[in-house]
């Protein structure tokens, strides 16, 4: 696993101080003491106006999930539904394996009905979203958080 820092708020300690300012109406001449009296004072919503934005990759889905099930989030996660998926060799032939399966199930089921619509880019994109389901939640993916 690898974490890079993409962006953070500037000057994290003056946003929350000017935050609490509309709270309390006031103009903070010492952010730091008032920073410290927030959160020893237990008012931490004026935290959440700061913001960390970290690119995580190689990390496994099920860690993704879970980050992906918090709260308070922005979240862009590798898709496993528009792109192909890179997995270790037994699992890579189960997944090509329910890709090809889902294609053909999908063009014959749809591609007459529907030709201009379900295209082969279309019919692939579909079915690489169907296959996506059978692949481990230790499946390496790659997410900004």
């Amino acid at each position: 696993m690898n974490v890079t820092l993409v962006q953070a708020t500037p000057n994290p300690i003056e946003t929350i101080a000017k935050i609490a300012s509309i709270c309390y109406d006031s103009d903070p001449k010492y952010p730091m003491t008032l920073v410290k009296h927030l959160y020893k004072g237990g008012h931490h919503s004026v935290f959440e106006h700061f913001y960390v934005t970290m690119y995580l990759e190689n990390i496994p889905k099920l860690f993704a999930m879970l980050l992906n099930n918090e709260k308070v989030y922005t979240t862009s996660e590798k898709s496993a539904r528009y792109t192909k998926m890179v997995l270790a060799e037994d699992e890579q032939k189960l997944y090509d394996k329910w890709c090809a399966i889902y294609s053909d199930l999908i063009r014959n089921k749809y591609q007459e009905k529907c030709p201009g619509f379900f295209t082969e880019g279309k019919i692939k994109k579909l079915a690489q979203e169907n296959a996506r389901y059978l692949i481990s939640v230790f499946t390496p993916t790659s997410m900004a958080y």
